[in-house]
């Protein structure tokens, strides 16, 4: 059986006049994990990870790859809403040129969480996958009646959903990767690995509230296979920049040498970030980890506000434990040459007292800081926000705000409270983004799991001075050059000296 997956790109996110979004490119490992366990199974694979406008215009070529190689079944990966748009023409496509293909939409915390709504949406769509897919029986579903599809599929006909629609689970990540079903060539991604997927948290804002599951870990063969890929792909690099992709990274002294022993193989050939909560990474361990190539730490403060914290579920214990252990996280990355980013959210009930406890945490600890990224809470499809939300509009004023490109894929921006109305909230949210950001901190930010790593700083600079000023995350002075922050650990010499 032949299949084509094709990825649908989170196009919303392309801002007029910004062009820095599309030089981001990361490969779709969740699809590229699905296409490789029905190579395994021996059907005919072909995978479209679309890298956007500028790189492979899809919807000019597909009449093309659809009659040179007619497919029997494709897949849609849509793991979040901001690709549904690209659904319609590319349904449309298929069914004219190849009618007899059926067509499958997945993402297990997009579209397998609204799988009746992308039916209703899109009437050309056959069917959408609910879990993460790599167990699907692709054979069934060809050939299948709609009414009664195989496990973790749900289609016009079948059974009414009630709750969290069921998946095909996995006690493991997949076993390989087959990069070669990629059509693009892999050095024009940014690279990155698969080390774990699904989240035992429940944190309201997070899309993955709607669905928790246990937190699923790649084995150490996997790890390994795909890092020998990418020093494969990039043989002329001193040490590869390799983004560890997954929902929360654990780490703690009893664990540690498990790290250190998988990695071991690639010490001083790679040098990686990955992203944590405050209480999954113990601060004692960072030197370990940083002798094993970690170079960047993305870690979900969110809030240094207390009341904030709460309302986000976002810690069990105190708040103030918390935020205790988050000053300890930071001055110990400081210390030791890893840079933390800090992931900050504007949330329900968001206030100016809150969001100045905030302002104030980071401004006392910018000169520690290798940046941060600051945005208001978004309501997606199957969180905790959404079903409470009608308690938070009473509470605080909270209230959905439509939005033309995504609210028709479920998702909607907020007024998140009276005091702090969307157009606020994303004020404040680039205000801060900029006072500690600069040109040379936020390519520093980007070199590790975002841009090629071929793509030189001079390069940036060019696509910066072509952008809309307007979209950056930093300000440019007369003279064309970034607003400079305060000297701290974390200006691009010392940083060098740390690695």
């Amino acid at each position: 059986m032949r299949i084509l997956f094709i990825n649908l790109p989170p196009a919303s996110t392309k801002k007029s006049g910004n062009k820095l979004y599309w030089l981001q490119a990361s490969m779709n490992l969740g699809l590229l994990a699905v296409a490789s366990s029905a190579s395994r199974a021996g059907h005919e694979v072909d995978v479209y990870d679309w890298l956007g406008e500028h790189q492979y215009r899809l919807l000019d070529e597909l009449p093309g790859v659809l009659s040179r190689n007619p497919p029997d079944l494709v897949g849609l990966s849509m793991p979040s809403g901001y690709g549904e748009q690209y659904c319609a023409p590319i349904t449309e496509q298929v069914k004219r040129l190849s009618p007899g293909a059926r067509i499958v939409a997945g993402g297990q915390y997009h579209a397998g969480m609204r799988p009746r709504e992308l039916l209703a949406r899109f009437p050309l769509l056959d069917a959408v996958a609910t879990g993460d897919g790599e167990e699907l029986d692709w054979e069934a579903l060809r050939g299948c009646d709609l009414a009664a599809p195989p496990a973790g599929i749900i289609t016009r006909e079948s059974a009414v959903l009630h709750g969290v629609p069921p998946g095909v689970s996995r006690k493991e990540l997949a076993p390989e990767y087959r990069f070669k079903l990629l059509r693009l060539e892999p050095r024009s991604y940014a690279p990155s690995i698969e080390i774990a997927r699904g989240c035992p948290f429940t944190c309201s804002f997070c899309s993955l509230s709607g669905a928790p599951a246990a937190l699923e870990l790649a084995s150490r063969k996997t790890i390994q296979d795909q890092l020998q890929f990418w020093l494969e792909t990039w043989p002329e690099l001193e040490r590869v920049p390799i983004y560890f992709e997954c929902p929360v990274f654990f780490c703690t002294s009893r664990n540690v040498e498990n790290y250190a022993e998988c990695l071991a193989p690639f010490k001083g050939r790679i040098e990686w970030r990955t992203q944590c909560r405050v209480d999954s990474v113990t601060p004692e361990v960072l030197p370990k980890l940083h002798q094993m190539g970690l170079r960047m730490l993305d870690v979900g403060l969110e809030s240094a506000s207390p009341r904030m914290l709460e309302l986000m579920k976002k810690t069990e214990g105190s708040t103030e434990q918390y935020l205790r252990r988050a000053q300890i996280l930071i001055d110990r990355a400081a210390a030791c040459g890893v840079g933390v980013k800090l992931n900050i959210l504007l949330y329900a009930g968001e206030n100016e007292q809150s969001a100045g406890e905030t302002e104030s945490f980071i401004m006392r600890n910018r000169d520690k800081l290798a940046g941060i990224a600051a945005a208001a809470a978004i309501e997606f499809p199957g969180s905790d926000l959404g079903n409470q939300l009608g308690k938070l509009q009473v509470q605080f004023g909270t209230q959905r705000r439509e939005d033309a490109r995504v609210s028709s894929a479920g998702i909607y921006p907020l007024d998140l409270s009276h005091e702090f109305p969307l157009e606020r909230a994303r004020e404040w949210c680039l205000n801060m983004t900029r006072s500690v950001t600069t040109a040379e901190s936020y390519y520093r930010l980007k070199r590790i799991g975002y841009f090629r790593p071929d793509f030189s700083f001079s390069e940036f600079m060019q696509v910066v001075h072509a952008a809309d000023p307007d979209s950056l995350p930093f300000t440019l002075t007369p003279d064309g050059n970034a607003t400079a922050k305060a000297q701290g650990p974390w200006d691009m010499a010392q940083w060098d000296q740390l690695r």
